[in-house]
């Protein structure tokens, strides 16, 4: 600019130490919530399986002294020992530290081995659309976790559409993310840049409001009436555990799309089976 004919240079600074401050004591109080919320989750569900089991040995104790079969009340404990295991489980998948047993998947064929299961895991009134390329490489990884991931994306999809005229659609991909490619769709997920096998689930339903988004990887948050909100949780570590990134996009009334993004594996089915 000029000043009295003169040309000047205009320096701005501004002070945003309070700013940066404010920030990260925001970031450490949702890091708190969220490590409170996953203590008092696991604290409900454990107290709870705890009291079942407790409850049911008493019944059975007092079956066997009254000289009655204690079978039904030892088949529960065994029932809620279960429940217990899988919840260790998904705390493990959570925290991306769950066991994967390492071995060639072709994501096309789990998806088509799913078939009857996806079928039945929504509602009748719901379109499934499945749109497979045949190109989709292969992936290194644990078929079982891979299947929990399919699974509970597409039941998670069809929670949220409208029962009349709902629709999800799941697809895979082949893919190519250079550096540039992962930090705008996979920002913060420190992934390597090459090929990736792209698995996609979307919906047409209401979408995620945005001040719950920032918080559906949560452990325990949930907005639904039941359930114990660890699904996607779970999800996001079994993802991690493959050395792969979930992006999400949702718009408000017009639904909301999953893509889980996982480095492609040998095509040669060479891969060797490693637990």
């Amino acid at each position: 600019i000029e000043v009295d004919g003169r040309a000047c240079v205009i320096w701005v600074a501004r002070d945003v130490t309070e700013r940066r401050a404010h920030e990260e004591a925001r970031r450490e109080a949702q890091k708190l919530e969220s490590l409170g919320l996953l203590a008092g989750g696991i604290s409900h569900d454990f107290n709870n399986l705890l009291t079942a089991i407790g409850g049911h040995l008493e019944l059975a104790r007092l079956a066997i002294a009254q000289g009655r079969d204690p079978a039904e009340h030892l088949d529960m404990v065994e029932t809620s020992i279960q429940r217990a295991a899988d919840l260790s489980r998904q705390l493990l998948a959570y925290s991306g530290r769950a066991q994967v047993r390492q071995e060639r998947v072709d994501l096309n064929a789990l998806v088509g081995e799913m078939r009857g299961l996806l079928s039945v895991s929504h509602a009748g009134s719901v379109s499934l659309d499945l749109d497979l390329d045949p190109g989709t490489p292969p992936v290194q990884g644990d078929r079982v976790q891979l299947q929990q991931v399919v699974m509970n994306l597409i039941t998670n999809a069809a929670e949220a559409v409208p029962s009349v005229g709902g629709r999800v659609t799941l697809s895979t991909r082949s893919c190519r993310l250079g550096g540039e490619d992962l930090a705008l769709r996979l920002p913060g997920q420190d992934l390597a840049p090459g090929e990736y096998a792209l698995l996609e689930v979307a919906d047409n339903g209401t979408g995620i409001a945005s001040d719950v988004l920032p918080r559906i990887f949560d452990p325990f948050f949930t907005t639904k009436s039941s359930g114990r909100g660890l699904g996607l949780s779970a999800i996001r570590g079994i993802v991690r555990s493959h050395r792969g990134g979930i992006a999400i996009h949702s718009v408000s009334g017009q639904g909301t799309t999953f893509r889980v993004y996982l480095p492609a594996g040998p095509a040669d089915g060479q891969g060797r089976s490693q637990t």
